[in-house]
């Protein structure tokens, strides 16, 4: 019997319209942390690599783990991804986006783990009630959405500042029943490039086409793949036959 193989299908964020990159969309979600109060978050963001901080009772309680960065925040939640982005520019009228990356007909209450602890620690003083402060934080390198379909996880990392992620495709977990949907764009499309092009308000958030391959005896082999747009603001893949005894894991995005 051969060694079951997994299929891995990595996405990659590329880029929003109205900033060079996702890595320079900055931190906006005052509201989470209580901006009617004097809150002093001691931490420094400059150009450090991308990481996962744990909530532990800073923010809402569904919020498991956060990364955030120059003009964004990123909120992981058992149901689903929230982004939260900000023009950072002396322009009138609201320049704040916010997206619900939503898993469709996913597991109801994926378990959410971290994994690669990091030294970098945060502390957060909210208002004058000590028992409101948090310090010692723990930060990741990666998270992990298990079993979010039968037999199919989610992982996310940092490259650098850039956020990527990838949908792993066990033996026995079928690709077509991973299914996104974007709430809060205006309008998602492929461009000629096979990019998904995801419309907002105030820009457009770029994501690359799909990478897709196997790990088949130590050898990384490529799977062709692309997006493939549904109604509703959804997107699956459209994937090449592959081993379906050997795992997939990499749809980046």
């Amino acid at each position: 019997m051969g060694t079951k193989k997994t299929l891995f299908i990595t996405l990659f964020v590329l880029c929003m319209a109205f900033c060079l990159n996702i890595s320079s969309l900055s931190y906006a979600a005052r509201n989470d942390i209580q901006s009617n109060t004097r809150t002093a978050i001691l931490e420094s963001f400059g150009n450090q690599p991308l990481l996962f901080i744990q909530n532990d009772g800073q923010l809402d309680k569904k919020v498991k783990y956060y990364e955030k960065g120059a003009n964004h925040a990123t909120y992981f939640t058992e149901n689903g991804i929230y982004l939260n982005l900000f023009r950072q520019k002396n322009t009138p009228g609201v320049t704040t986006d916010f997206l619900h990356l939503s898993f469709v007909n996913a597991k109801a209450k994926p378990l959410i783990t971290s994994e690669g602890i990091l030294p970098t620690k945060y502390n957060y003083y909210i208002g004058n009630d000590p028992a409101k402060w948090r310090e010692g934080i723990s930060t990741y390198k990666t998270i992990k959405y298990t079993e979010i379909y039968e037999n199919i996880d989610l992982k996310i990392y940092g490259n650098n500042r850039q956020l990527e992620y990838d949908v792993i495709v066990k033996p026995g977990g079928d690709p077509a029943a991973v299914k996104f949907k974007y709430e809060g764009a205006e309008s998602l499309a492929v461009n000629a490039g096979g990019e998904l092009e995801i419309k907002l308000n105030h820009g457009t958030i770029i994501q690359k086409s799909p990478s897709l391959y196997q790990d088949i005896s130590g050898q990384r082999v490529k799977v062709p793949g692309s997006f493939k747009l549904l109604s509703d603001n959804r997107y699956t893949f459209e994937i090449a036959s592959y081993d379906t005894e050997k795992p997939m894991p990499a749809i980046p995005f």
